[in-house]
């Protein structure tokens, strides 16, 4: 009996395993190599795109979250890169910018080292922002024998600075009437005023809205920079809307300005008039009245008034008949007509006329000593006064106001460092909230009030007017003093 085996002979596995070892290194270094490109191309596609994302943030236009236009903005455009180097661990250090006139203009013209957060560099149109980023190759494992080498992108973009376009703004605010078009130039800022309209009539007291918009390329909306001032009171205020209504009585001419990035300003002005307090006076009215009046006149009536006629008859003698005859008797009656008389009867009726109040606040004198202004005010009426607004035009080169004080009060406790003005556009300027005492000016005649002003150094000549403005506690008419410091 013969027994057959499957078995192969051992000579056979052995075989097997010697195969795989003589393939197996093959193998692994095919796949680590897939492995190697793999990152290599990696890397390289994310230096590539660090590299365009911060070009494609410096050639933006407007301006950065910085407050400078993006192509300055040194942090932003790293920042940018980073984002999207984050897999190769890119670093600021390893993000070049610089600056050129366009493709073969020569070399850069500027640059924006690492460590700087803001670039001095001003572009004109046409320029171009240059952005390098560096990543540096290592291989993952020893198996494949790849040399380490850096990688870089250069990315080169012309920087939108300007867009001129010439066009009607954009309205804020709704409105059904027809409005002005303004005349511009392509840089300056469009400023509209919405409130008040030009030829507006508004009575002392009553409240006028100041509104307005200013629009400009590339800053955008920058109504919160409008200055507005008055040829009467000068600076009211600042921003895109507020309210007054202490404006003088008379014809201002207002005037609203704005500035944007580029130093150049746009303005927009309207008339409105401001009438003085009213006072009622009486005037005399004829009205007329009816009266009746008796008058007397004829009616006709009719009355019956018998007649004796004889009729003839055959018989022995003639007979006697009463015939009545109807005969017209005027009679005189009284009949009452109304007849109209006019009569002149007084009769008041308010007629309001405009009164002007004037002001019995005097200037008086002044003095200067040294560091400090006395200057001197006298009320010859019967009324008290609230000091509303008070503008001081100094300049003092290495010094500034130091406080100011009316009667014994302190009403401005110096904190003002410029050469000039930190209150208005282009003088000092204070605006009040009326606070009795310290701003109140008691009734006269003859009473006495003085402003202190005083500088922490010595104060020389003004050229412009200081200017004072009260207002009547009773009248609510505004009164202005003013004074040169010579």
């Amino acid at each position: 009996m013969k027994i057959h085996s499957s078995d192969k002979p051992h000579h056979e596995h052995a075989q097997g395993i010697v195969e795989f070892a003589l393939v197996l290194p093959v193998l692994l270094l095919v796949m680590f190599g897939v492995i190697e490109v793999g990152r290599m191309l990696a890397i390289y596609s994310s230096v590539a795109t660090a590299s365009r994302e911060a070009a494609r943030y410096a050639s933006a236009s407007g301006r950065s979250p910085r407050n400078v236009p993006y192509y300055q903005d040194c942090i932003g455009m790293r920042a940018a890169a980073q984002r999207m180097g984050i897999l190769v661990g890119i670093n600021p250090n390893n993000v070049s910018i610089s600056y050129d006139h366009g493709p073969n203009t020569g070399n850069p013209f500027g640059t924006c080292p690492a460590g700087t957060s803001t670039s001095a560099v001003t572009a004109i149109l046409g320029d171009r922002v240059i952005i390098q980023v560096l990543a540096q190759y290592n291989p993952f494992l020893g198996l494949v024998r790849l040399p380490a080498f850096p990688m870089q992108s250069q990315t080169a973009r012309t920087i939108i600075k300007d867009v001129k376009i010439k066009g009607t703004p954009v309205a804020f605010f709704p409105t059904v009437t027809p409005s002005r078009t303004n005349t511009y130039s392509l840089n300056q800022p469009v400023v509209t005023i919405i409130s008040p309209s030009s030829g507006n009539t508004f009575g002392f007291g009553e409240v006028i809205n100041f509104m307005g918009t200013a629009l400009d390329v590339p800053d955008g909306d920058i109504s919160h920079k409008i200055t507005w001032t008055s040829s009467i009171d000068g600076w009211l205020g600042n921003g895109a809307g507020f309210s007054l209504a202490t404006l003088s009585v008379g014809t201002h001419q207002i005037v609203a300005t704005a500035k944007d990035s580029d130093g150049l300003t746009g303005m927009d002005s309207v008339t409105i008039v401001v009438n003085p307090y009213s006072t009622p006076t009486s005037s005399p009215t004829i009205t007329p009245t009816g009266t009746a009046t008796p008058t007397e006149t004829s009616t006709p009536t009719i009355t019956l008034t018998p007649t004796i006629t004889l009729t003839p008859t055959i018989g022995p003698s003639p007979t006697p008949t009463e015939t009545p005859t109807p005969t017209e008797t005027p009679t005189p009656t009284a009949t009452s007509t109304y007849t109209p008389t006019p009569t002149n009867t007084p009769t008041d009726t308010p007629t309001p006329t405009f009164t002007p109040l004037p002001c019995q606040i005097y200037p008086g004198t002044y003095t200067r000593v040294g560091n400090k202004i006395t200057w001197n005010l006298v009320n010859n009426g019967p009324y008290t006064y609230t000091l509303r607004r008070l503008t001081l035009p100094w300049r003092l080169t290495g010094g500034k106001l130091d406080k100011v004080d009316f009667g014994t009060a302190t009403i401005y406790p110096g904190d003002d460092g410029s050469e000039g003005s930190t209150f208005g556009p282009t003088v000092a300027e204070i605006i009040w909230t009326p606070t009795w005492p310290n701003f109140g000016f008691p009734s006269g005649p003859g009473l006495s009030k003085d402003f202190g002003f005083f500088w922490t150094k010595n104060i020389g000549a003004f050229t412009d007017l200081t200017i004072a403005v009260f207002t009547n506690d009773t009248t609510l008419t505004n009164c202005s003093i003013s004074v040169i410091f010579n």
